[in-house]
């Protein structure tokens, strides 16, 4: 990480400590008159990267790590993530928190988030929150929690299939999945979101990666789910816990691992246009041997990846777009003119634009995946400031997203923000949805075509209302949810 000097310093407020209960949207909103906390860097478009990645450019100081804000009694990130949430806008930056009895740091500024997230593995490794998931997740080795060696020729097999063009191949599979589904909702129900669309992604993601051989898939999948988020809550805050002591994991995992074993030794034999034999296509082409135990690996990583985080995220769209009837209408007209096209998949993006804002803003609203979290395991610095190797690094992209010093009005759903050309510089670098650096998600075309495409396909067939008006009461497990999520109406349109 490069550091230079800066003389333009941001504006500062002293803020005075903050110990409401209030929920982290209204405490931010109260907010919008001010500035948050202190923007000592500036940003600059590198102009020798053709990607128009942002260069970054933290100023350093002389400060010591031991005079950075010691906070000693701020609640648990994952436990208690509204509570924390709420108070942690008000300590600059970046400060030092306690962590299951460990000195960790906190970080509120988006580019030094970057920093962190694009530093190489050499300088900052697993965090302790995603370390858990390498037992919690059943995850093994897979790329999400791979720091080691073999993590660049794997990301390499992996990314093949997921490009930009190669999700659109899978465009049938997901088209013919969430349709079916979304056909066979029933209005004389109350819509519940979060079901609604669990089951919707599961069965989308089951498709995608084993191309109709995934009925099994469904109920292992979401037996495994519910063990997982237990298990990685609990890890999250003792970490010597171990999931495979509690019979009903172990059960999971095992029926789990006995169905994705089965379908690598099926696809081995007769592969098919589905993204596991895209995977293994992609082994060959690239002459790399992954083991069975490799893929399994990776696609309970994917599994991890593209499931709940999908499902959540429309779940809020829903929700939102239940409020917002007019943003609702403006998708169903232009979703109109290819209402049960066989082609959908290949016409809707181009056809309704507005998909793909309104996912977008939902991201920025709600990221379901906020929680990051890094280990310094060798020399590295922060504005100017050395931190010990062993510290843990958290953040949450809900702040950034949240800014109102980078967004205006930032409660606010607005799907027009996110159309294309929508932002300036220093709101790209502050919309982190899927990560950055190296760990950026695998699947973020797929993540957003498939979103994209499913709450089009809703409005293809429904009209969503409010039938709930209580506010969200938004809580965490590994991702951010509702509990209880608000009951929408379903109405034929």
């Amino acid at each position: 990480m490069s550091h230079s000097s800066n003389q333009a310093g941001g504006e500062r407020i002293d803020v005075a400590s903050h110990h409401s209960t209030e929920s982290p949207a209204d405490y931010m909103a109260s907010q919008r008159p001010h500035r948050l906390w202190v923007l000592n860097y500036y940003r600059s478009v590198d102009t020798h990267d053709h990607s128009n990645t942002l260069s970054l450019h933290v100023q350093t100081h002389t400060g010591r790590f031991e005079d950075l804000p010691l906070i000693t009694d701020m609640p648990h990130p994952v436990d208690s993530w509204r509570s924390f949430m709420s108070r942690a806008c008000n300590y600059g930056p970046m400060f030092r928190f306690m962590l299951n009895d460990n000195e960790a740091i906190w970080l509120n500024d988006a580019s030094l988030m970057r920093a962190v997230l694009k530093a190489p593995f050499s300088q900052i490794g697993i965090g302790p929150l995603i370390g858990g998931f390498e037992s919690a997740g059943g995850l093994g080795h897979a790329l999400t929690v791979n720091y080691s060696s073999s993590w660049r020729p794997r990301h390499k097999i992996l990314q093949h299939p997921l490009t930009h063009k190669g999700v659109r191949a899978l465009g049938p599979l997901l088209q013919e999945s969430l349709r079916s589904s979304i056909v066979a909702w029933n209005p004389n129900e109350s819509f519940d979101p979060n079901t609604k669309m669990t089951s919707l992604i599961l069965d989308a993601l089951g498709a995608t990666l084993f191309a109709g051989d995934h009925r099994e898939f469904i109920d292992v999948i979401h037996a495994f789910d519910v063990e997982r988020n237990l298990a990685f809550v609990r890890i999250s805050q003792d970490p010597a816990y171990v999931p495979s002591d509690r019979e009903q994991f172990a059960v999971a995992l095992s029926n789990l691992d006995q169905f994705i074993y089965s379908m690598i030794a099926i696809r081995r034999q007769t592969p098919k246009d589905d993204l596991l034999s895209n995977i293994l296509s992609a082994t060959e082409a690239d002459k790399e041997v992954l083991s069975d135990l490799n893929l399994r690996d990776e696609v309970v990583g994917l599994i991890y990846a593209g499931h709940k985080t999908t499902a959540n995220t429309l779940a809020f769209a829903s929700y939102l777009l239940a409020q917002h009837p007019e943003v609702q209408r403006s998708l169903a007209s232009q979703v109109a003119p290819i209402a049960g096209a066989h082609d959908f998949h290949e016409r809707f993006e181009r056809a309704a634009p507005l998909a793909s804002a309104i996912i977008s803003e939902t991201l920025r609203l709600f990221p379901v995946g906020d929680l990051m979290d890094r280990t310094v395991i060798d020399s590295f610095a922060l504005d100017g400031v050395e931190l010990p190797v062993g510290l843990p690094i958290l953040f949450s992209s809900w702040v950034p997203h949240h800014a109102s010093d980078v967004f205006e009005n930032p409660e606010d759903f607005s799907p027009a923000r996110c159309e294309s050309g929508w932002t300036a510089a220093v709101q790209k670098e502050s919309y982190l949805p899927f990560s950055t650096g190296p760990k950026v998600c695998l699947g973020v075309h797929l993540a957003s075509y498939e979103a994209a495409m499913a709450i089009s396909l809703v409005v293809e067939q429904w009209s969503l209302s409010q039938n709930d008006s209580r506010p969200l009461n938004l809580v965490h497990d590994p991702l951010l949810y509702a509990d209880p999520w608000p009951l929408l109406n379903l109405q034929p349109r």
